[in-house]
C-alpha cells in the first residue's frame, strides 16, 4: 500500500459519511497490508457493532487497544460498546482506563454516570456528571444528565438549574424568548432574562405577559420598577391561555393545596350550611367555589378571566360570575354585602395589600371574614413584599397583618401551607383568616 496514511483517511471518510460497506472493505484492505494495523483494528471494530456484529466489534477493539493501550478515547469507545451490550462491569472499567490516562475526558465522565445512574448509583452518578460539566461546562447532554440524576435524588432546584443551564447554551435563536427569560430566571442570570424579555417585546410589541415578566426580572436583578401588581391585561391574557389545562396543572401537577385548606377552616368554625354570603375574589375556574359552595347561600364570583370564567361557570355552583378586576369589584358593590371574602391565589399577583383589604372591609359586613392566601416571603430584606422571577408577590406576615389593621381587620390566625410546587419542590405560604372589626380572630371562638 503505497501511502497507508492517506488509505486510512479515506476508510474514515467513508465511515463518517455513513457509508458503511465501502469503509469496511477498506479497512479490510488496510489489515490485509498491514495486519494488526491499530488503527484500523479500531474503527473497523466500531463499524461492526454498528452493524449489529457486536461481539466481533468489541474484540477487535480490545485488539486495537491491546497494541495501543494509551488511547483514552479507545477506551470509552469501548466503554460505551460494551454498555450497549448490557456489560455494565466491564464497561466501567473500560470508562476508568479512560479516566486513569485522561483525568479531564468530558465524554468519559459523562458515559460513566449515564452507566451508574442505569444502575440507582445516583450519587456515584452526580459526581461523575459533575466532574464532566466542571470540564466542560457548555457540555449539554452532561448538563441535562445531571439534571436527571439530581431529580433522581430528590434536589429538584438542583434539576432545575443543570436543566436551565443546559437549555439556554447556543444556538438559541429558534427558542422561546418566554422560555429562555424563564430559564434564566431559574439560574438566577436577572439582566440575562430581561433582555430574552425585551426581545420577546420588540417581536411582540405591547404583549402583557411579556411586558410584566420583564418587569418581575428587573425587580428581581435589583434595577428596581417592579409593579405594585399585576397588571389586569396580564392577568386576563395569562388565564385565559391557562383556562383549559389551569386545574389539571395546579392541582394534578402542581399539588395546590389552598382550597382544601380553606373548607377545612370553615368546617372548622362550625359554619352552618347554606348561611353565608360568600365573594370568591379572583374566583378562577372555580376550585375554590366547590370547597365553599356548601356554605353558601349565595356565592359570587369574580375575576378578569372570561374563558376561566367560562370553566367556572360549568360547575354550577356560582349565583352570578363578573368579569371585572376585584379590587373594583369590592369597591363599587354595596357596603355589607358579604359575610365571606375568599382570595385563594389571588393575593400572589400584588404587592401591598393595603387596597385589596380596603376594598374586601367596605365588601363585608361587620364581623365578617376575609381568608386569603400567600406565598411567604422568606427572604432578608427591609421591604413587606417582593416580587419573584415568575411574576408573582409573596409577602410577610408583618405586612399582611399591618395592612389588615389600617383596614380595620381584627389580629388574623395564620397557617401554615405548602401552596403549590414550583420546580417540583412545595413552595411555602400561609393562610390568613381575619374578622372585620376590632377583634382578633380566634378559631377556638369564632
Amino acid at each position: 500500500m503505497a501511502d497507508p496514511a492517506a488509505a486510512f483517511a479515506a476508510a474514515l471518510s467513508e465511515h463518517l459519511a455513513g457509508r458503511l460497506p465501502e469503509a469496511e472493505s477498506r479497512y479490510r484492505g488496510i489489515l490485509a497490508a498491514a495486519p494488526g494495523q491499530p488503527s484500523a483494528t479500531h474503527f473497523l471494530g466500531v463499524l461492526l457493532h454498528q452493524r449489529g456484529r457486536s461481539e466481533e466489534g468489541i474484540a477487535l477493539v480490545r485488539d486495537s487497544l491491546a497494541a495501543s493501550p494509551g488511547e483514552a478515547d479507545w477506551h470509552n469507545t469501548l466503554g460505551n460498546m460494551l454498555a450497549a451490550t448490557g456489560q455494565g462491569a466491564e464497561a466501567i472499567v473500560a470508562f476508568m482506563a479512560a479516566l486513569e490516562l485522561d483525568a479531564r475526558h468530558a465524554q468519559a465522565w459523562n458515559n460513566l454516570g449515564a452507566l451508574l445512574l442505569r444502575h440507582q448509583q445516583t450519587d456515584q452518578a452526580i459526581t461523575a456528571f459533575e466532574n464532566a460539566v466542571a470540564i466542560d461546562p457548555a457540555f449539554e447532554d452532561a448538563l441535562y444528565n445531571l439534571g436527571d440524576a439530581q431529580a433522581q435524588r430528590g434536589d429538584n432546584s438542583g434539576a432545575a438549574r443543570s436543566r436551565c443551564a443546559a437549555y439556554v447554551l447556543r444556538p438559541v435563536a429558534d427558542k422561546p424568548r418566554r422560555m429562555l427569560g424563564v430559564a434564566y430566571s431559574v439560574l438566577g442570570r436577572f439582566e440575562d432574562a430581561a433582555r430574552m424579555y425585551e426581545e420577546w417585546l420588540a417581536q411582540e410589541p405591547g404583549n402583557p405577559e411579556a411586558s410584566h415578566l420583564l418587569a418581575a426580572a428587573r425587580g428581581s436583578s435589583g434595577d428596581g420598577g417592579a409593579p405594585e401588581r399585576a397588571s389586569d391585561a396580564y392577568l386576563a391574557a395569562y388565564f385565559d391561555g391557562l383556562a383549559e389545562t389551569f386545574e389539571h396543572k395546579l392541582v394534578d401537577m402542581l399539588h395546590y393545596g389552598v382550597p382544601p385548606l380553606i373548607g377545612k377552616v370553615l368546617r372548622g368554625l362550625g359554619t352552618a350550611p347554606r348561611s353565608l354570603r360568600i365573594l370568591d375574589a379572583g374566583c378562577g375556574t372555580g376550585l375554590c367555589g366547590l370547597e365553599v359552595a356548601p356554605f353558601a347561600s349565595r356565592l359570587v364570583g369574580v375575576d378578569l378571566s372570561a374563558r376561566s370564567l367560562a370553566v367556572a361557570a360549568d360547575k354550577g355552583v356560582y349565583s352570578s360570575l363578573h368579569e371585572q378586576e376585584v379590587v373594583a369589584c369590592m369597591e363599587q358593590g354595596p357596603a355589607g354585602s358579604f359575610d365571606l371574602v375568599v382570595a385563594a391565589d389571588t393575593l400572589v399577583y400584588f404587592g401591598d395589600t393595603g387596597g385589596f383589604f380596603a376594598a374586601a372591609a367596605h365588601a363585608l359586613a361587620p364581623g365578617g371574614l376575609l381568608i386569603a392566601s400567600f406565598e411567604e416571603l422568606l427572604a432578608e430584606g427591609p421591604g413587606g413584599h417582593a416580587i419573584a422571577p415568575s411574576g408573582r408577590y409573596s409577602h410577610r406576615r408583618s405586612h399582611v397583618r399591618e395592612r389588615l389593621a389600617s383596614a380595620g381587620f381584627g389580629a388574623p390566625d395564620f397557617t401554615d401551607v405548602d401552596v403549590r410546587d414550583e420546580l417540583a419542590t412545595p413552595v411555602k405560604g400561609f393562610l390568613a383568616v381575619a374578622r372585620r372589626g376590632g377583634a382578633a380572630f380566634n378559631p377556638a371562638g369564632a
